[in-house]
């Protein structure tokens, strides 16, 4: 994409030096109308192009991944987590599947904390760290209310906030992309695979970088979480092995074959594998994996080496 931009540029630049240089025949309307008309060929041209990767993080087939689930602000296991991590070697990555806020009933509610700390360890481990978009963050900047326990748990987590730290994390949740695609071939999300609008011959990728996270504002609800790619990525639950091939497919546009599909948002005991294309999380479990290691099926998937308990 940016070479693209880049030769489109220069062509621009071309074009004006090649009339900038003719003789004073032209009339000033006539050099602005052709200069608009070079504008608009590079601007088409410009659009025609892939986007880049914005909202869809790709890893290479080097290294080690750690995956963990949903925190809720729930501070005790993300100093686990945190500290699982920085013990690890130096091309280790760290997979955080979204909703960092917002508590439950059991533990203490440290949204704050967790956020707060969460954004330190993102700028200081860069790329290392990819913490991923979930339903409650995207509550905070034009997705939906989330309500739990009978409380609008969007309104009262920023009724408690100053406006300077508002403003801090909605911009930290606008940074967040949506998907991880690994050169091994596993897809990780927050939530369940997306069934809205796709086939094997849609380009998903392309779909999911060009998502704009204040588009569902003034939507239904209802509407956005069940026919939306956005709505699907953050909402969805457990899914027909049917439908998860077909979102690995529709994945798979690139040439990189996507063979499973790892998310949390689904309340399950420890972990869940649903046919062989599905993996499930639960804040009490976490994936390891070599991204060198070639996994065609969850089945390949074992507990002690691969599925590990949060301890």
């Amino acid at each position: 994409m940016n070479d693209m931009i880049k030769k489109i540029t220069e062509r621009y630049k071309r074009e004006l030096n090649t009339l900038l240089g003719e003789e004073k025949k032209l009339l000033q309307q006539e050099l602005i109308n052709r200069l608009d008309s070079i504008l608009i060929e590079c601007l088409a041209e410009a659009k025609r192009v892939a986007p880049e990767d914005k909202r869809v993080i790709r890893l290479p087939r080097k290294g080690k991944l750690k995956i963990f689930a949903d925190l809720h602000g729930n501070w005790r296991n993300y100093s686990r987590i945190k500290k699982i991590f920085i013990g690890s070697d130096k091309d280790c990555y760290l997979a955080l599947l979204g909703d960092y806020i917002h508590g439950s009933p059991g533990y203490p509610e440290e949204s704050e904390r967790v956020l707060d700390d969460l954004i330190g360890l993102k700028r200081r481990y860069r790329k290392r760290v990819i913490p991923l978009l979930g339903d409650h963050e995207h509550s905070h900047i034009g997705g939906p209310s989330v309500s739990k326990h009978g409380v609008d748990q969007t309104l009262a987590f920023e009724y408690r906030l100053s406006q300077d730290k508002i403003k801090k994390y909605k911009n930290f949740f606008r940074s967040l992309p949506l998907l991880i695609k690994t050169g091994s071939g596993i897809v990780i999300s927050h939530s369940g695979p997306v069934r809205a609008f796709i086939s094997k011959e849609v380009n998903l990728i392309d779909e999911i970088n060009m998502i704009s996270y204040d588009d569902s504002i003034n939507m239904d609800p209802y509407e956005f979480r069940d026919n939306t790619i956005l709505g699907n990525l953050l909402w969805n639950r457990i899914f027909d092995p049917k439908d998860a091939r077909t979102f690995l497919e529709s994945l798979s546009q690139d040439g990189n074959k996507c063979f499973l599909t790892v998310y949390g948002h689904t309340p399950v005991d420890g972990y869940r594998m649903v046919g062989n294309n599905q993996l499930i999380l639960s804040p009490q479990c976490f994936l390891e994996i070599d991204l060198s290691e070639r996994i065609e099926s969850v089945q390949q998937l074992k507990k002690g080496k691969h599925i590990k308990k949060l301890r």
